[in-house]
């Protein structure tokens, strides 16, 4: 395994990526969060590639997505209200989550309707 001497951060997070033959893992040691990515198949060239790849994600098990027990398909992407028997750091109920297609898990936050104002 080779490691990749860069952090990313999304989602107000920090990751750290160790590639290998089998794919590439991100751990997010600040919540215990581990995402391994693994592609399957890949077609076209450029900026038209396409791919199918297994994502696994130890926060998956909020949803079911019939791929296996905390694994997804990079094609499969959920939104989601979430409840406290879920127990993500960051997120209140009311809340909604959305788990995207590279695995990682989103709070998206309802706010109430700007006021409208009239005339000029």
């Amino acid at each position: 395994m080779q490691f990749k001497n860069s952090k990313i951060t999304y989602a107000a997070h920090s990751y750290i990526d160790f590639i290998s033959d089998a794919g590439t893992a991100s751990v997010n040691a600040s919540v215990a969060e581990l995402i391994f990515r693994h592609t399957d198949m890949e077609m076209g060239e450029g900026t038209f590639k396409m791919g199918l790849s297994h994502i696994y994600n130890n926060y998956c098990h909020i949803v079911d997505t019939g791929v296996g027990t905390n694994w997804k398909l990079n094609i499969q992407q959920y939104i989601k209200p979430y409840d406290s028997s879920m127990r993500l750091e960051g997120f209140n109920v009311g809340d909604y989550l959305y788990l995207d297609g590279d695995g990682y898990i989103l709070s998206l936050i309802h706010i109430s309707e700007p006021t409208r104002r009239h005339g000029i």
